[in-house]
Formats: C-alpha cells, sequence, structure tokens
C-alpha cells in the first residue's frame, strides 16, 4: 500500500496555479502531431466507441405482460426489442 505524505500547501516548490505562458501555448501541438513524430501509437480513446447511428432515449409505456416476454429472453431484450418495433415501422410503411 502506498504511503500517503502530508504536502505543505505552502511549500514554494508547489504552484499548481500556473497557466502557461503565450509563448508555451505557440509550441503547443495537437496529439496525434506529438505521437506521430515521436513514431509513437497513440493511445486508444477511452469510452465506448460511439456508434454510425446514436439511438434516442424515450419513454414508452407497454403492457407489462408484453415486457416480461420480452425481458424473459434475457440480455439483449432491448435490442430485441428495438428489432421487434424496426419491423412494425417497416410493416407500417408497407401498408401506406
Amino acid at each position: 500500500m502506498a504511503s500517503r505524505v502530508k504536502m505543505d500547501p505552502e511549500d514554494p516548490r508547489i504552484d499548481d496555479d500556473v497557466s502557461p505562458t503565450p509563448e508555451e501555448w505557440a509550441r503547443a501541438e495537437p496529439g496525434a502531431d506529438f505521437f506521430a513524430r515521436r513514431g509513437l501509437v497513440p493511445p486508444k480513446p477511452r469510452g465506448r466507441p460511439k456508434a454510425a447511428r446514436t439511438k434516442v432515449a424515450i419513454s414508452l409505456r407497454v403492457d407489462p405482460d408484453t415486457l416480461d416476454k420480452f425481458k424473459a429472453t434475457g440480455d439483449g431484450w432491448q435490442a430485441r426489442m428495438n428489432e421487434a418495433l424496426d419491423r412494425a415501422a417497416i410493416d407500417l410503411e408497407k401498408q401506406e
């Protein structure tokens, strides 16, 4: 277990309130350029990748037995419900 070292906030070596100078900002470069110029592989982005087509969150009231049937199919029931709604929407278009 790492030991905790108490830091004196009055210690002149600790200066966490320093903004970059205009000269430092002028030397700054985008992260991709930084890694490429040094022949390094940039780190992978964190989190879930963005979907090409994102979903929209809605509030929908359905019959309890309908919801229970989808939930009974296990993990991924929301995706299966979305697929069923997609098929129903296609059927609606055909009726028009």
